[in-house]
């Protein structure tokens, strides 16, 4: 594989969640796989793999509540990190989440960003 059809590749998983491709099939298709149910901290979620165009799978955890994304799952060579959304908040008619906090193999990279307020 050459280098820049390997980069593509790499990039193509996080360009495809960033930019929210799996509201958009007709402008960036992916094979996407429902994988049933799971409770997590209480909550119950629908896991669906997704698998956008030149790129590797992830899953999406849904709130079966809120029907809210709660968290991605990103699982690759390196091991797994996960992306918990919360503080949703709506603004202007649109919910978006205040706070986002990625959780991987070693506890010291983990981070957390929180909105504040918006002006």
């Amino acid at each position: 594989m050459q280098v820049a059809s390997r980069l593509r590749h790499t990039l193509a998983r996080p360009r495809y969640r960033i930019s929210h491709g799996y509201w958009y099939p007709k402008r960036w298709s992916a094979r996407i796989i429902y994988l049933g149910s799971e409770a997590s901290d209480g909550t119950k979620h629908h896991v669906v793999q997704i698998a956008p165009r030149n790129g590797c799978a992830f899953e999406l955890w849904v709130n079966s509540r809120t029907w809210l994304v709660d968290r991605i799952v990103d699982r690759h060579a390196m091991g797994t990190r996960t992306i918990v959304y919360g503080d949703y908040r709506e603004i202007d008619g649109i919910v978006q989440p205040f706070s986002l906090r990625t959780i991987g193999e070693e506890p010291r990279n983990d981070l957390l960003y929180a909105v504040d307020e918006v002006r």
